[in-house]
C-alpha cells in the first residue's frame, strides 16, 4: 500500500499518458483514474459485453458447421476439419453463420479502434496543467 501512495502522489505527464493510450487503449485512463473512472469503468463494461458477443457467436459458428456430421464430434477444430473432410459439405447454413461472425468481429474492431482513437484524442487535448495538478 505504501508503494501505491508513493506512486499515485506522482506528478503525472501528458506524453507518459498518450504512449500509455498509444499502446494500452483505455487501459491508460488508470493512470488518471480519479478524473476517468467513468470512461474506465463505462469502457471496461462493454468491452465485457463485447467479449461475450464474440464467444456466443463463436460458438453458434462451431455447433452450426458441426452439426450433422458425426466425425467433427471428436474434433472441435471448426475449419480445420470442416474443409478437410470427404463427407462434408458446405451448407449455405454455415456460410450465413460464418457472416454472422465475422460481422460480429468487424463491428467489435471498428469498436476498439474508436476507443483507442478517443483516448489518445481526450490525453492529447487535455492541458499539461492538467496532468500538473492532478493527484
Amino acid at each position: 500500500m505504501l508503494i501505491l501512495k508513493i506512486i499515485g502522489n506522482l506528478v503525472k505527464s501528458k506524453s507518459i499518458a498518450i504512449v500509455f493510450a498509444l499502446f494500452f487503449s483505455f487501459w491508460s485512463w488508470l493512470y488518471t483514474y480519479k478524473k476517468n473512472i467513468l470512461k474506465f469503468w463505462l469502457i471496461f463494461g462493454l468491452n465485457i459485453l463485447a467479449l461475450i458477443v464474440i464467444l456466443i457467436t463463436g460458438i453458434i459458428f462451431i455447433s452450426a458447421t458441426t452439426e450433422g456430421h458425426p466425425e467433427f464430434n471428436e474434433y472441435l477444430k471448426g475449419f480445420e476439419t470442416f474443409f478437410h473432410s470427404e463427407s462434408a459439405s458446405i451448407s449455405q447454413e454455415s456460410y450465413r453463420t460464418f457472416s454472422i461472425i465475422l460481422l460480429a468481429l468487424a463491428i467489435t474492431g471498428v469498436y476498439e479502434i474508436g476507443v483507442w482513437v478517443w483516448t489518445l484524442i481526450d490525453y492529447a487535448i487535455k492541458p499539461t496543467a492538467f496532468f500538473n495538478s492532478y493527484r
